[in-house]
């Protein structure tokens, strides 16, 4: 594969389309019509005493989900892609409520575990953040 780390690269539509899904971050639930997705509620999964609402999801690209939604505070507990080549399974955890938004604390899968220690809502920042400079290689 070659070296892109300085360079623009063009995505066509599929990659696009595979790029935007990764990179949203929302719940799969929220605006899932005008993002294309169709849901289709499953049967309840029970581990131990606890109860899921199961969920079948289909992304736009053709990407599949299996959801598990915790059946009392209705947070998502499990996301599971099906018909992958790739183990890509999320757990998610330890939620906490930061300005009046939950957000989970632990996310654990294939990659690992990812532990959230820091949350700013609406952060300031310093107008020299957005300022481009110059390459250093610039004649």
């Amino acid at each position: 594969m070659p070296d892109t780390h300085d360079k623009v690269v063009a995505m066509d539509s599929i990659d696009l389309m595979l790029a935007r899904e990764d990179m949203d971050y929302e719940d799969p639930f929220i605006q899932y019509r005008q993002k294309g997705t169709e849901i289709k509620q499953l049967e309840m999964m029970y581990e131990g005493d606890q109860e899921y609402f199961k969920f079948h999801l289909r992304m736009v690209s053709g990407r599949e989900f299996i959801c598990l939604l915790d059946s009392k505070t209705y947070l998502i507990h499990r996301m599971t892609e099906i018909n992958s080549d790739v183990d890509n399974n999320r757990i998610y955890g330890a939620f906490k409520t930061i300005d009046g938004l939950v957000f989970p604390q632990s996310i654990t899968g294939s990659f690992g575990e990812q532990e959230l220690i820091l949350v700013r809502i609406n952060p300031v920042f310093s107008d020299a953040v957005f300022k481009i400079s110059a390459p250093m290689n610039y004649r």
